[in-house]
């Protein structure tokens, strides 16, 4: 995996989370998560053969997306606290709107898509 990809992925998650009181739980995040998106990317660069380049399962590939996004709004849902509880479900509810996929923060999904 590559720094540029993995810089991509890292970028992708800040911006999600670029409210002043999610800044610092970006770093964190970003930590936590990353390597079940990677797994994920792999999982799909490996047994999709539309998936070229893992860059294109980033940016078009909505299975992906939708993943991503449940990835980080679960991060947020699983946090004591109201105010992560209700930013998750708003970056569900745009997950939900960009990729035509629900999936609900609570969900428990393992790393990997197998």
């Amino acid at each position: 995996m590559s720094n540029e990809l993995y810089e991509m992925i890292g970028y992708e998650i800040y911006t999600i989370l670029k409210d002043e009181k999610l800044e610092e739980l970006a770093f964190s995040v970003k930590r936590n998560i990353i390597n079940a998106v990677i797994e994920d990317l792999e999982q799909l660069y490996n047994c999709d053969p539309s998936t070229k380049k893992l860059e294109d399962a980033i940016f078009y590939h909505l299975g992906f997306k939708s993943i991503f996004y449940y990835r980080i709004s679960h991060y947020l849902f699983s946090r004591e606290n109201d105010f992560f509880k209700i930013k998750s479900k708003k970056i569900s509810e745009c997950a939900k709107l960009i990729t035509g996929v629900e999936i609900h923060p609570a969900a428990k999904i393992e790393g990997g898509l197998s």
